[in-house]
């Protein structure tokens, strides 16, 4: 599931009803997935302000008992974090302080939030703050009261490229290593448009496209979404995706430009596959085409009826495999 859906699991409600233990397996996981890293600081300030509130809300019913409880899991996850887990990197002793620009007068929007901090702290050396651009690190991070200021400040010169700046103890010799990116962006058709054809959109009330039809993959894939600006609809639509055999295994809705899939479609080399959308209410500009590509190894190929760009994203069946040792 991380490996195909990561983000929808940080952004799930429920993510913060996670236990301390399994916080730590998922922020640690090597197939976690994610498009930016402030995701992952996101989710864990979601999670230790869920925790907080549920802490907060058991104190004014005086069940203590259950407090002390919640809060040595937390702290029992973090210890053995620090000790199993995360190597922290050696500070150089010589290192001079930078000086905090004098027109910074904190971390962002919000003040510091030490009961917050003292919920996640053990789990900020998973957080891979090096890795962040400053847009990322200031819209996810700053603003969340989690930091102090000289430690958000600190972050953020390093960011910028300053390597003097003494960086706070929690940043881990993960930070400034990215996460392995497994999913893959693939163009599978391009029109042609050098042969002086005019295409144009044409108004459809009703629609039933083919957007993928004998399609192959010479290799095992997860297949995650499918885009094409050939359709312009406030509508959303509906997607088939049918095997050999014409038998619908997946769905997905068509919005906007793109289909997102009800869960990672599996395909495999020994099938030919259609994908259908049905919308209402569109522009559409249609013409077939042939695909004939490969992309990372893998060969793609069938006809697509849009003329237009059409792109997958997609993961490896291997990707998804993880050692065992």
């Amino acid at each position: 599931v991380l490996a195909t859906s990561s983000e929808a699991v940080l952004e799930s409600k429920n993510f913060g009803l996670l236990r301390p233990s399994s916080l730590k397996k998922v922020l640690s996981h090597p197939k976690l997935n994610v498009s930016s890293e402030g995701k992952v600081f996101a989710a864990l300030q979601s999670w230790g302000l869920v925790q907080l509130t549920i802490i907060e809300d058991e104190v004014l019913k005086g069940d203590i008992e259950n407090v002390e409880k919640k809060v040595l899991n937390v702290e029992e996850a973090q210890d053995d974090e620090a000790k199993s887990e995360v190597v922290v990197c050696e500070k150089k002793k010589k290192e001079t302080e930078v000086a905090v620009p004098s027109d910074i007068n904190h971390c962002g929007e919000e003040p510091f939030i030490p009961k917050l901090r003292n919920i996640v702290k053990g789990f900020l050396p998973l957080v891979r703050f090096l890795v962040m651009t400053s847009e990322e690190f200031m819209r996810y991070v700053l603003p969340s009261g989690i930091l102090t200021n000289d430690e958000g400040v600190a972050i953020l010169q390093r960011i910028e490229g300053v390597q003097s700046v003494v960086l706070p103890d929690f940043i881990s010799f993960l930070s400034t290593k990215k996460r392995k990116h497994i999913m893959s962006s693939c163009c599978l058709f391009r029109p042609r448009l050098s042969d002086g054809s005019n295409y144009s959109f044409n108004f459809r009330s009703e629609l039933l496209l083919q957007v993928l039809d004998n399609f192959k993959t010479s290799e095992p894939i997860f297949l995650m979404k499918i885009s094409s600006p050939c359709i312009s609809s406030v509508e959303d639509g509906e997607v088939s995706v049918l095997n050999s055999a014409e038998e619908e295994f997946a769905q997905g809705t068509w919005k906007g430009a793109v289909c997102h899939f009800k869960k990672p479609v599996h395909l495999v080399p020994d099938q030919t596959y259609k994908v259908l959308l049905k919308i209402c209410k569109t522009f559409v500009m249609t013409d077939s085409g042939d695909i004939d590509t490969e992309h990372k190894g893998v060969k793609f190929v069938g006809t697509t009826y849009c003329r237009a760009e059409v792109k997958i994203e997609y993961i490896l069946e291997s990707e998804m495999l993880i050692d065992k040792k």
